[in-house]
């Protein structure tokens, strides 16, 4: 009987045949103790024994990335030419307090959804007496615009949302109190 004659059922049973015998075949070779032990064998010889040195490492630390941000350098004037300035001394004593970002900066950020039109400024690390802080910043931002100023807080989260691009406003008004 030709091959053609056989049913497609028929050839495919005698190829998966052929196939699990091909498989059969090659585990037996990978999982034969014989073989591992030859495997062993061949690393030893083709490769010399390696020295471990410390010695080097110097080089490879200095690409690595810092752990903890270094304090910023003192400065003769301030702000420095990027606008930056270090948070007052007295800043802790008030009712409450904006911390710095690891990174010494402000903690200001600006959300934007609704495809582009709805745009509000987050306040983080908000600590201390937060509504104090809510009333002085709506009354700040209120004389500054001159129009109520929508201001939601979050207690738990220790954050509150100003609506409308006022990120300087927000910004002039933290470095005024000294955070």
């Amino acid at each position: 009987m030709a091959m053609g004659a056989v049913p497609t059922w028929c050839r495919f049973q005698m190829l998966m045949g052929r196939l699990k015998s091909i498989a059969l075949n090659r585990s037996s070779r990978y999982f034969s103790t014989s073989g591992i032990q030859n495997n062993q064998a061949n690393k030893e010889k083709n490769h010399p024994d390696y020295e471990v040195s410390t010695e080097e490492f110097k080089f490879v630390e200095r690409l690595l990335p810092r752990e903890t941000v270094p304090e910023p350098p003192a400065h003769d004037c301030y702000p420095t030419p990027s606008g930056w300035l270090p948070p007052a001394e007295n800043a802790s004593l008030m009712k409450y307090l904006v911390k710095r970002t690891r990174n010494h900066m402000l903690p200001l950020y600006l959300q934007t959804s609704n495809a582009g039109t709805r745009h509000m400024v987050m306040i983080r690390k908000v600590e201390g007496d937060i509504w104090a802080f809510e009333s002085d910043i709506r009354k700040h931002l209120e004389k500054v615009t001159g129009k109520k100023v929508a201001v939601q807080v979050h207690e738990v989260g220790r954050f509150i949302r100003v609506k409308g691009i006022l990120q300087d406003e927000v910004a002039a008004f933290l470095l005024e109190k000294g955070f």
